[in-house]
């Protein structure tokens, strides 16, 4: 039940530019792993995958001087598994998201595009950890990755993204937990 529950948290893309007109807009799909990283506060040591749905569009209200911006609406669900800390016993964990994104990119070369992601969300997970007290929290997030065009509009891409999970201080202590992404998926 929580799978397919989780699983239509997925379609909040499709949801997000339902009026918009099918040439207009990106779709991607991606899978990723997680890995908490030891900064800032993150004590619990977790691993774990998950895939993502996304659909963007060029928005001209985020634009940075000449620099145009993609906004794109993602929905995601992961698996990460613990081995316990501080009194927290070993757990698997399903998270389930949506995020929005501003997505910057830069020429690099011909058929290659360098790009820098900021965005935010909320995410809902089926237990709580030494790191995240609360089953729901925020997620900001801080991404550099690269589009390796393949054919029209499609492309590879591959995203280092720093992904921080917590309550925004609803409940205290508030560690939160920071991990490190990485997303390979195509755009179509």
């Amino acid at each position: 039940m929580i799978r397919v529950g989780g699983f239509a948290v997925l379609l909040v893309p499709a949801i997000g530019y339902g009026q918009e007109k099918p040439s207009n807009l990106n779709h991607y799909f991606s899978t990723f792993t997680v890995q908490s990283q030891r900064i800032l506060g993150s004590a619990d040591s977790r691993i774990g995958s998950g895939i993502s749905l996304g659909v963007g569009r060029r928005d001209r209200s985020l634009r940075i001087g000449n620099l145009p911006a993609e906004l794109i609406w993602e929905g995601y669900a992961y698996e990460s598994s613990s081995k316990g800390v501080n009194g927290f016993p070993p757990d698997t964990t399903l998270s389930f998201g949506a995020s929005v994104v501003a997505r910057y990119r830069w020429k690099f070369r011909r058929d290659v595009l360098l790009f820098a992601d900021s965005g935010f969300g909320v995410q809902w997970a089926n237990h709580t950890s030494n790191d995240i007290p609360l089953a729901f929290n925020t997620t900001p997030f801080l991404a550099l990755g690269w589009e390796f065009k393949t054919r029209g509009n499609s492309a590879l891409v591959l995203t280092s993204r720093l992904f921080h999970v917590s309550n925004g201080g609803r409940k205290l202590p508030n560690p939160g937990q920071n991990l490190l992404q990485f997303v390979i998926g195509i755009k179509y």
